[in-house]
């Protein structure tokens, strides 16, 4: 080991044959500085190695989200009937979309009235009129999740009528033909935000159909898909009615959270002009 004060080469021992330095201490300091200097690379590898693996994880997703889509578009109801709870994840992708594009739809609506309010009114009430925009917060960000759970709650009922159908499923099964037949009005769903943008009142129109669809024909369909002559549970067309009866008082019980932003907002936005 050399000195590290007179460079002087020692066959062993703790101080330095010729200065008396402690040569311990000098190991020790170097192994230190070298562990030190490898870590940093070390750490910063394995955090670009997380970052790349998350970022690959979500592209991977996205890409066989958009190919499940693609296939239950060409044929939903009998792409439904070989579905299973591997689809589980994309049928909350479902859920979650349909839960964000409602109120986004409503938020670009709302915007749009406002805008045309603030144009007949801004000759009267100024420029400030014009600048009034609905709050995102309470017209998108709370209804989402009012929506999300108001959505699993229509799909629990129906797992409900099935299972009183006496049939063996389980409720990842019956989540995931419920999200993979909630896919072609999510897409209604998407078209209605885009025509909402543009002012295209015809948004409207989808949004009636896409509601229709969820409380009325996906949960029919549902448990339709699982009925055969061999099981003699609840018909179904008692378990498509108490599906619906479930999901009416559900709706009167959230029906103030999911929409009275909306309805506030125009309120207020109403008084404004009424001063």
């Amino acid at each position: 080991m050399n000195c590290p004060n007179c460079n002087h080469h020692n066959s062993g021992g703790k101080f330095c044959e010729k200065c008396g330095t402690n040569l311990t201490t000098g190991a020790q300091n170097e192994s230190a500085a070298t562990a030190e200097f490898t870590a940093g690379p070390t750490q910063t590898a394995n955090g670009s190695t997380a970052t790349n693996q998350y970022l690959e994880t979500t592209k991977a997703i996205s890409r066989q989200y958009i190919k499940f889509v693609l296939e239950v578009l060409k044929k939903p109801f009998s792409t439904s009937t070989q579905v299973g709870g591997e689809q589980f994840i994309n049928a909350i992708i479902t859920v979650c979309l349909f839960s964000l594009f409602v109120p986004l739809m409503s938020y670009f609506v709302l915007k749009g009235i406002i805008s045309d309010m603030g144009n007949f009114g801004g000759g009267l009430f100024g420029n400030a009129v014009r600048e009034i925009t609905p709050p995102f917060g309470s017209v998108v960000i709370k209804p989402f999740f009012g929506f999300i759970v108001f959505v699993l709650l229509i799909s629990s009922f129906t797992f409900a009528a099935v299972k009183l159908g006496k049939v063996n499923a389980s409720f990842k099964e019956v989540a995931s033909r419920f999200g993979t037949l909630l896919v072609p009005f999510t897409a209604l769903m998407l078209v209605a935000v885009l025509f909402s943008m543009l002012k295209i009142s015809f948004a409207f129109v989808l949004l009636i159909i896409s509601l229709i669809g969820l409380i009325f024909l996906v949960p029919a369909l549902v448990i339709s898909s699982y009925k055969s002559p061999f099981n003699n549970g609840l018909d179904i067309a008692y378990g498509s009615l108490l599906t619906y009866v479930l999901t009416f008082i559900t709706l009167m019980i959230m029906g103030e959270f999911l929409f009275d932003s909306i309805a506030s907002n125009l309120d207020r936005y109403w008084d404004i002009f009424n001063l």
